[in-house]
């Protein structure tokens, strides 16, 4: 086999890295030392007293593992409330800039009113007020009323005119008649 697929395996078999699989081949070492050997009583005890270390060792370190596990899981659950907390702030944020920018809009609406309603009032200041115009428009209308007149008088008059003229010139052209007749008579 590759060294590399070996230490692979190993890795694999290892689980979380703290060496269990070394620890699961010495302790089964071990107990094959302890049952197939004839020993003495003190060998078996020192034999069964460093197996009983090495389990010992072992609860250890799941018990270690399981803590870990626990703290990884409170730290986790403790970094995802902080993130749904931070995730509502951004929301809050995020709405408080929304409302200002509404804010900010209507503010700026409201300047360009008030400038067109200034430009309107200075315009309409410079205008002449309501009573002005109505006693110009009257003053305007009387004036039209005798023009009228003058207008319908000068016309009768040009009328009455014309027709002292139309008579001169028809008694001129008479007279001239006469006149021609005489000198040829």
């Amino acid at each position: 086999m590759d060294d590399e697929l070996i230490i692979k395996r190993k890795l694999i078999f290892d689980g979380d890295g703290l060496g269990d699989e070394r620890r699961i081949n010495l302790l089964l070492k071990m107990i094959a030392k302890w049952i197939n050997a004839n020993n003495s009583n003190e060998e078996n005890q020192s034999i069964f007293n460093t197996l009983f270390s090495q389990i010992s060792a072992m609860e250890h370190a799941r018990r270690k593992s399981e803590l870990m596990k626990a703290n990884y899981q409170k730290e986790s659950i403790r970094y995802q409330e902080y993130k749904e907390e931070l995730e509502a702030n951004i929301n809050v944020i995020k709405n408080a800039i929304d409302s200002s920018k509404v804010l900010l809009l209507e503010v700026r609406s409201s300047k360009q009113q008030k400038l067109n309603y200034d430009l309107i009032a200075k315009d309409i200041s410079l205008e002449p007020s309501r009573a002005e115009t109505s006693e110009c428009v009257k003053e305007l209308q009387n004036g039209l009323l005798k023009m009228k007149k003058n207008d319908t008088n000068l016309k009768k008059e040009w009328s009455i005119w014309r027709k002292h003229c139309s008579v001169i010139v028809t008694t001129a052209n008479q007279l001239n008649s006469i006149i021609d007749k005489m000198k040829f008579e």
